[in-house]
């Protein structure tokens, strides 16, 4: 699944923004060989001044299309990405 309309401009920032920081974890922790990336929990009730739906849930699709990228072999220098819990 790829993103499409406001997904795809601000999912696709929110991937190269983490792939920096998996990046950073990297070098500072030479041993680093899995991290656990996870998704924030449902924010529908927030005042919107805090991470709130849609952004929540298509944070989501951004941890999927990491996991993804690195399966069909996107990048060694990155630990092992597994899905973490919903935080």
């Amino acid at each position: 699944m790829e993103p499409s309309g406001e997904l795809q401009d601000q999912g696709k920032q929110l991937r190269r923004d983490t792939k920096k920081v998996l990046a950073n974890l990297r070098e500072q922790f030479s041993n680093l060989q899995i991290a656990y990336v996870g998704s924030r929990i449902y924010g529908g009730y927030t005042d919107g001044s805090l991470n709130s739906e849609p952004f929540v849930y298509e944070g989501a699709f951004v941890v999927r299309w990491l996991i993804q990228s690195q399966v069909q072999g996107d990048n060694i220098k990155r630990p092992l990405l597994l899905w973490g819990p919903y935080l």
